[in-house]
């Protein structure tokens, strides 16, 4: 009796246990659902501490700390639910490959974005340009930073707009466990402590803010202000507010028409002459889980139809954060095309011909997010980064000689070698049918580089003295960088001389015979038919033919059966239409081994029967 009740208060255990689990892991499911996700990573790490795992559960938690830019705390949980799932959905091998640059593995990072590259959903990579021949100065901004997070929103009437949960009156944003947002506002010319904006708004989300060139209408996101709730989820929704100027005091005048109820609209950005509206939302039919859209305004300030920015922005993942240059250029950030790890700042002329997307490269992008960014003047101005290694955001100042340029822009890199060793000065010359000819040569290392724009068709041609020219067609519009690899010149006809071995210019290893024969095989078919060109090509050279076979055998035999072989190739060239005239032919044996052993392997014998096409005028 007494083993049966210790049976039944084991049992009683395991499962209140697995019950408790099961409790635990509905409510971590549900803290994500409603995209709480530093509560629910706090659950499902706990569950896996005590042994209930799964890779639905490795899955979430890697999500919950991706999208909190906690990169490599989310690495070894993408790798246990990738590695170990037999369906991964497109957007893990992506977030897995951002999540490893971040934590600076590329390598491995590389190979999880070529899985992605192979899927249906995989976006095109965007041009990569370091803009500048000087590196832009970026640096932290003390005097704007705390140890809680930051980011640059606008510089409006020599006043710089950003973004802070430094205020600990607003506690509770779910997403991260931190501080819910606040708008401040700080003199770029005078030494005034920063203000709070909107101090009324105390239970708000405050985000991203722009202000219309006639100073009047002030466009701000707000977040807490509404909710949707589907089964058991609710969801915090940001939608974009405006406030009209009234003497000193900004009058909230209600939600912008082109929000809804189920879906976030964020991040308002307007052009130069306040007629269009960039923002990113992640309303239904968009390309992933946040895109960049554009509305007109008109005069009045009514708002058309919001129309998707469509694939050349627009990825699999988020796109966010968009801003505009002084030349009506559109920035946003990205983790939906590849980059440098995390968040990347991308620049489009939404306005050309044919916009491409551009990475603004590593001189503005990091491993982990950089976002938000913005201008002062066109050569100047405010960029956000949590690059400094810490969870919280950043505002950083970047300056530069030259405004971006976004016309399409590609690079072309290689190396130039004659069997494996580089040649230098190597004349290289790409035709654009829409450009002139660009010159280069290669570099004493046989590297060079190529920096071009639009193109439809481009033609790579190579010439140096000695070698045989080449050209390389590229594929139509290459933007990016185009890497060609090693490219092998071989060497001209005429770069030989009297003495030269036609059979190594060739790369004719042997003259292939039929055992203990002197028939020609097969094989040396196609390699004595290049020799015969050259000798109708050329009717004054003039050559001898050379037979040697290996030491098998005696000396005074395979004298002989080297004198046959030497006359029937003599013969068969003919027989190819060669001259008579240019030929001699003489069979050597085994007197000019090349390796002299006593017991010869089959490599070493190999190297030994060998033919030889010497020139002699």
């Amino acid at each position: 009796m007494k083993g049966i009740k210790k049976y039944i208060y084991v049992t009683t255990l395991l499962l209140s246990s697995q019950f408790m689990m099961a409790q635990n892991q509905s409510t971590a499911d549900e803290l994500y659902q409603s995209k709480a996700y530093n509560e629910a990573a706090q659950l499902y790490s706990n569950l896996l501490s005590k042994g209930y795992d799964s890779q639905d559960i490795h899955r979430r938690l890697a999500d919950a700390f991706y999208f909190n830019s906690q990169y490599v705390n989310a690495v070894p949980h993408f790798e246990s639910y990738i590695n170990k799932s037999t369906s991964v959905a497109a957007i893990y091998y992506l977030r897995y490959a951002k999540s490893l640059e971040a934590a600076g593995l590329d390598t491995k990072a590389a190979h999880y974005y070529d899985k992605f590259s192979d899927t249906p959903n995989a976006s095109e990579i965007a041009t990569y340009s370091d803009y500048f021949n000087e590196v832009p100065l970026i640096e932290s901004e003390p005097t704007l930073n705390t140890n809680l997070s930051e980011y640059p929103a606008l510089v409006n009437n020599q006043s710089l707009y950003f973004i802070s949960n430094r205020n600990i009156e607003k506690q509770g944003d779910q997403w991260s466990g931190k501080n819910l947002y606040t708008l401040y506002r700080k003199s770029l010319n005078e030494a005034y402590e920063e203000e709070i904006v909107f101090p009324r708004l105390s239970v708000y989300h405050e985000g991203s803010v722009a202000i219309d060139p006639s100073g009047q209408r002030l466009y701000l996101t707000l977040g807490g202000n509404g909710t949707t709730s589907s089964e058991d989820e609710t969801v915090e929704i940001l939608k974009i507010h405006q406030f009209n100027k009234k003497g000193k005091r900004w009058i909230h005048q209600g939600a912008l028409p082109f929000n809804g109820e189920g879906f976030n609209t964020a991040h308002p950005a307007l052009n130069s002459d306040g007629t269009k509206m960039y923002f990113s939302s992640d309303r239904p039919g968009g390309f992933g889980s946040s895109d960049i859209y554009v509305v007109s305004i008109d005069s009045e300030g009514n708002f058309a139809e919001p129309r998707n920015l469509g694939a050349s922005v627009n990825t699999i993942g988020r796109e966010s954060f968009p801003q505009v240059t002084p030349l009506d250029q559109l920035i946003f950030s990205s983790d939906g095309h590849k980059g440098y790890g995390g968040f990347d700042l991308f620049g489009i002329d939404v306005d050309a011909a044919q916009p491409v997307l551009v990475n603004l490269g590593s001189n503005y992008n990091s491993n982990q997010d950089d976002f938000s960014l913005i201008y002062c003047e066109p050569s100047h101005g405010f960029l956000a980064s949590n690059r400094a290694g810490e969870s919280s955001d950043d505002i950083y100042v970047f300056k530069h000689d030259k405004t971006l340029d976004f016309t399409p822009k590609g690079q072309i890199v290689g190396r130039v070698v004659y069997q494996g060793t580089p040649l230098s000065e190597v004349a290289l010359n790409l035709n654009n049918l829409e450009a002139d000819p660009i010159s280069n040569h290669t570099s004493e290392d046989g590297q060079f580089k190529f920096d071009f724009s639009s193109a439809s068709k481009l033609v790579l041609a190579l010439d140096k003295e000695g070698y045989e020219s080449q050209e390389i067609e590229l594929s139509s519009k290459p933007f990016g960088i185009v890497d060609l690899g090693d490219i092998e010149l071989k060497k001209s006809i005429e770069s030989l001389s009297v003495g030269d071995d036609l059979a190594k210019f060739f790369e004719i290893e042997m003259i292939h015979f039929d055992f203990d024969k002197w028939n020609i095989a097969k094989e040396s078919a196609e390699d004595l038919a290049k020799i015969a060109e050259v000798l109708i090509q050329y009717p004054d050279l003039k050559i001898e033919i050379r037979s040697h076979t290996d030491p098998i055998g005696t000396a005074a035999y395979n004298q002989i059966l080297s004198d046959k072989r030497a006359k029937s190739t003599y013969d068969y060239l003919i027989g190819l239409g060669a001259k008579a005239s240019q030929m001699t032919y003489k069979g050597y044996g085994e007197s000019q081994l090349l390796d002299q052993c006593n017991s010869c392997s089959k490599e070493e014998n190999r190297k030994n029967r060998r033919s030889e096409f010497i020139i002699v005028k």
